[in-house]
Order: C-alpha cells, then sequence, then structure tokens
C-alpha cells in the first residue's frame, strides 16, 4: 500500500463467525509515538495509585489493632467507673435538731430521743454544731444523748460503720418533739463511703475472680484502683499493674464520708490494663 498521505496503517484481524475481516485503522504520522507515550504515562499513574493503596492498607493492617485495643480498653475503663463507684456508694441521712432555749431537764445528763422516721437499725453518729461527736447509745426504741446544754445536735445515719462514742448509764430526760425540740432539716444523699473502699478493696484481695466477673471485665484484661486522700497521701492501693503492658488510668475528684461522718475530698484512680 502506497504511502501518498503520510500515514500509517495499522492492519488489525477481527474474527467473527470464523470469517477474518482486515480492518484498516489510520493515524497522522507521528501518531504512534504520542501514542505510546500516553499510554507509558496511564500505566504510571496506574501503578502509582495502586501502591499507595497497597500502603494504606499495610498501614491500617499494622494499626487497626492498637486502634481496636485503645478503644476496647477505654471502654471497660468507662464501665468500670461507673461499677466501682456504685460500689463504694451508699445512703447517709442526716438529720438537725434544735432544742428550745426554754427546754431545761433538771438533773439530767442526757436526753432520750426517738428514732426519726425511716432511722431504726442503721448505725449512727451524733455530732455538735462544731462538728464534734457526741456521746450516745443506741437503744432498742430511742437515742441516749448526752446533754450538756447545747441547743444544735446534728445525727449521721447510714448502713455503714461510724467511730462508737458510747455514754454511759444514766435518767435521760425524755424531750417532746414539736414542743422542746424540732427537727430543722433532714436529707438523704448518697456518698462514697471510706469504709466501703476499704470492704471493696479486701474482696479484691480475696475473691478477685469473683469481683471481676461481676465487674463484667474480660478475661484478658485486670484492673485496680487506688484512693488518695485530699493531702495526696496514698491511703488504698489495689493491684499490680503489669508494667510491661500498656495502662489505661482515669483520676476521678470526689467527695467521701469518713467514718466520723465528716465530708472529704479525695481521689480516685482507676487502673485497666
Amino acid at each position: 500500500m502506497k504511502n501518498k498521505s503520510k500515514s500509517t496503517l495499522l492492519s488489525v484481524l477481527i474474527d467473527i463467525k470464523g470469517e477474518i475481516f482486515t480492518c484498516p485503522i489510520r493515524y497522522s504520522k507521528g501518531h504512534k509515538h504520542s501514542h505510546l507515550n500516553k499510554r507509558g504515562t496511564h500505566v504510571g499513574v496506574i501503578l502509582s495509585f495502586l501502591l499507595f493503596i497497597t500502603f494504606l492498607l499495610f498501614l491500617y493492617t499494622a494499626v487497626e489493632p492498637t486502634i481496636k485495643t485503645k478503644g476496647d480498653n477505654q471502654m471497660i475503663l468507662d464501665y468500670l467507673k461507673i461499677g466501682l463507684i456504685e460500689l463504694f456508694s451508699e445512703d447517709l441521712t442526716s438529720a438537725t435538731i434544735s432544742i428550745e432555749e426554754s427546754y431545761n431537764p433538771v438533773e439530767s445528763s442526757c436526753l432520750e430521743i426517738p428514732y426519726l422516721t425511716g432511722t431504726k437499725g442503721l448505725n449512727l453518729i451524733v455530732k455538735d454544731k462544731d462538728n464534734k461527736p457526741v456521746y450516745s447509745n443506741l437503744t432498742p426504741d430511742s437515742i441516749e444523748i448526752k446533754w450538756d446544754g447545747k441547743r444544735f445536735l446534728k445525727f449521721y445515719y447510714s448502713d455503714e460503720l461510724f467511730n462508737i462514742y458510747p455514754l454511759g448509764e444514766g435518767d435521760c430526760a425524755q424531750p417532746i418533739r414539736g414542743t422542746d425540740y424540732f427537727v430543722v432539716i433532714m436529707k438523704t444523699t448518697k456518698y462514697i463511703f471510706e469504709t466501703k473502699i476499704i470492704e471493696l478493696k479486701n474482696i479484691y484481695e480475696t475473691n478477685y475472680s469473683d469481683l471481676k466477673k461481676d465487674l463484667k471485665i474480660p478475661d484478658e484484661n485486670e484492673f485496680g484502683f487506688d484512693f488518695i486522700y485530699n493531702n495526696d497521701r496514698t491511703a488504698i492501693k489495689v493491684g499490680e499493674e503489669n508494667s510491661q503492658t500498656n495502662i489505661y488510668i482515669e483520676e476521678i475528684p470526689v467527695q467521701y464520708i469518713d467514718e466520723e461522718a465528716n465530708i472529704l475530698t479525695g481521689l480516685i484512680k482507676i487502673k485497666v490494663w
């Protein structure tokens, strides 16, 4: 074939229904090199894209277990915080009693006050307006309190134990509620108790596996906690973490009740590894 148009003829053989046809395709002069260059450019782009995707997949495969572990441990830590705070907490009922100035029992060194509604059977500590413990006894039907003329007394009730300041025997006066004394305020609030933290520490040390199940901690994880007073002294340290693994920690500022019903501040440090 003559090359009068200065072009290149490419013959393509196509097999259709058993017959062979020759399909001439004409390109302008110089197109051959241009087409090959473009094809090479496209192949390079595709290869670069595939290499980039392969790198991303490798990076994700390498990092994904770490991300998953971190997310799982944070979720365990969040759940553990709720569980431990619940185990550390108990109701505290406080009641303030005001004794009338006109009430002055003769030759009596103590008062006998009937139980307030819903408080019978609970542990008790009585304090004066200066927050000092007052000697007292619990009887089947009432509370016997040392009387020295103070007009305001505060009663703290809870299922948790308080320090005991027993009152000696004596003939107690029996003031009448609504006449000789009044209940100024009475409320119940849930607090963290130091005694509950100590109790859970003992359970941790003697029956860790059951405690772990109760808190729904996965078998492959461990946990512990510290309790720190507001003077930064560690009062309770529970659980020895493995220094070879990642440790996830959350610190929670709290108010807590001590054994004399004082409301104090502290810090609970929860650990998961």
